[in-house]
This record gives C-alpha cells, sequence and structure tokens, in this order.
C-alpha cells in the first residue's frame, strides 16, 4: 500500500499549514513596522501633546537600538527552538510576548512602559520569528525535500 499525499489546500490553494506560517509573520511585521512609524513621535512629542517628552536625538536612538536589536536577536530564538521547545512553542511564546509588549506600551506608566514594551516586543521578535526557523528547515532538508516541508506544515507537526 503506497503512501497517500494529503491535498489539503484550503488556503488560497496552498497548504493550510502555511495559513498559519502567513498569519503569524504578517502580524508580527505589522507589530514591528507599525510600531516603528508611531513610536517615535509618540518618544519626542511633548507630555502636553500626549509624548514622553524625549528630545529628538535621543527618541532616534532609541529607535535605532530597538531596531537593530530586533535584528540582531534571532539567534537565541533559533537555537530555542532547535534545542528546547521546538517551532510551534518557540512561535507561540513569542507572540504572545509581543503581545504583551504592546499592551504595556498602551499603559499610561510613560517611560518605564516603553522600556518594559521595547523589551518584551524585541525578546518575542527573537522567539516568534518563524521565517527565520522556516528558512532554517528548508535549508537543513535542502531544496529537494520542499514537498516534505510542506507535507509537515499541513500535518501541523513542528
Amino acid at each position: 500500500m503506497g503512501k497517500q499525499k494529503n491535498t489539503d489546500t484550503s488556503f488560497l490553494g496552498q497548504p493550510r499549514g502555511l495559513s498559519t506560517l502567513f498569519f503569524t509573520e504578517m502580524w508580527e511585521r505589522f507589530s514591528y513596522y507599525g510600531m516603528r512609524a508611531i513610536l517615535l513621535f509618540y518618544m519626542y512629542y511633548a507630555v502636553s501633546k500626549g509624548g514622553l517628552g524625549f528630545d529628538q536625538a535621543t527618541a532616534a536612538s532609541i529607535m535605532s537600538i530597538y531596531g537593530s536589536l530586533v535584528y540582531m536577536s534571532g539567534v537565541v530564538g533559533g537555537w530555542l527552538s532547535d534545542r528546547v521547545w521546538g517551532s510551534r512553542r518557540t512561535v507561540f511564546f513569542g507572540g504572545v510576548l509581543i503581545m504583551f509588549g504592546h499592551i504595556a506600551l498602551s499603559l499610561p506608566f510613560g517611560a518605564t512602559a516603553l522600556f518594559v514594551s521595547i523589551a518584551l516586543i524585541v525578546v518575542g521578535n527573537d522567539l516568534g520569528n518563524e521565517q527565520q526557523i522556516f528558512d532554517a528547515r528548508i535549508r537543513g532538508k535542502g531544496n529537494d525535500k520542499i514537498e516534505t516541508l510542506i507535507e509537515e506544515a499541513k500535518a501541523g507537526q513542528p
């Protein structure tokens, strides 16, 4: 008896598991770029206008550090995904931390909430960066085995 191929293409003609990858990556990018777009203004607007009142140079420095940390911190998340939790748990925990980071930013605690928020979002992006995890899995399996990877995504395997 041969192995039957799973032909579930319920996500716009693509395997079902790719919908999770797509939406997680979409919301992660929305979070990162959306926050970059408004956070700088929030930091240097005067307190009377609803901002934190930082000077523009300090606000720009904080934004630069935030952007750098988001992109440089992917190594730890990849290691945790490979060695400790597996890709599903790692992406889940990353998404939860990003959510908590945005909640912390919405609280009225000024600069403290800002820095807690940035820390949570950086760690969450590190853990939730499934694009790196997915790319590493493709490279590890070889380009000729992408079908196997797609089959695992359909089945919901880590």
